[in-house]
């Protein structure tokens, strides 16, 4: 049956709402990651040019082959390097359990409100 006064559905929010939503979760991303992704320098007079997502995957150094004397030049990065990338996850786990806990809650709230034909009666 054609019923005019059913075509909207009240409970939806705008198309815009969403769209701010995920940018603001954009944006706090970018701002979680914001430790890793910036350049810093190191050393004794900072002369090592370091970023925290290249320079701190790499294993202390402990050898002496030719291979490691790279490993060597980029090790006094590695320290702070660690230390941007935890603070980094702890910023994106932050930022999950807070959009995570409000999906939940919507979710909820949403399952608790009684529909619009329990409440008209039919």
């Amino acid at each position: 049956m054609f019923d005019p006064d059913r075509d909207d559905d009240p409970g939806t929010r705008p198309f815009y709402l969403r769209l701010l939503a995920v940018a603001l979760i954009s944006v706090a991303g970018c701002v979680a990651l914001w430790p890793s992704v910036t350049g810093f320098s190191e050393g004794v007079d900072r002369e090592q040019g370091c970023v925290a997502i290249l320079d701190g995957w790499h294993a202390d150094p402990g050898g002496s082959n030719a291979a490691e004397v790279v490993t060597v030049e980029r090790s006094v990065c590695i320290p702070e390097s660690r230390h941007r990338l935890i603070v980094s996850g702890l910023g994106l786990g932050a930022l999950a359990v807070l959009v995570g806990g409000a999906t939940i809650l919507r979710r909820t709230r949403t399952n608790l409100r009684p529909t619009p034909a329990s409440v008209a009666g039919t």
